[in-house]
């Protein structure tokens, strides 16, 4: 099976091993076989947009997505508000290791719609990306 019969690609690695170049590619040759793709960026996507023109780029903010995720935990985004921006907060989640990776992957399923039917999420997708959307 091809990396690209996957449904789900996840490109990772430390900084400055072509994680974003490696993405592009597997995108622009995923479309070119026919494939539906999107690229989800945990930055603002313009290196992904200028290496992979044509493919739609989701630019997803790791911070904003850890602050989503809690409030949906919290069901109060007054109290998610509040703990969000305790220092305390801010020092256990920046030590938890990988927790900004996983709201940003759990960002990516909700952002897409993952529990609409798929003939909604095609064109619920399209719309907003049409209008220039950003996760």
């Amino acid at each position: 099976m091809s990396v690209l019969d996957k449904r789900l690609v996840v490109v990772t690695g430390k900084g400055g091993v072509g994680k974003t170049t490696v993405a592009a590619a597997l995108a622009v040759l995923a479309v070119r076989q026919g494939k539906r793709v999107i690229l989800c960026d945990p930055s603002d996507g313009s290196r992904l947009r200028m290496l992979a023109a044509g493919v739609p780029v989701c630019s997803i903010d790791p911070d904003r997505a850890k602050s989503e995720w809690l409030g949906r935990q919290l069901r109060s985004g007054t109290l998610a508000g509040i703990l969000g921006r305790s220092s305390l907060f801010q020092l256990l989640t920046a030590a938890a290791p990988g927790l900004l990776e996983l709201v940003t992957i759990g960002k990516v399923g909700t952002s897409l719609g993952r529990t609409r039917p798929a003939t909604t999420w095609r064109s619920w997708t399209a719309r907003r990306l049409a209008r220039g959307w950003r996760c």
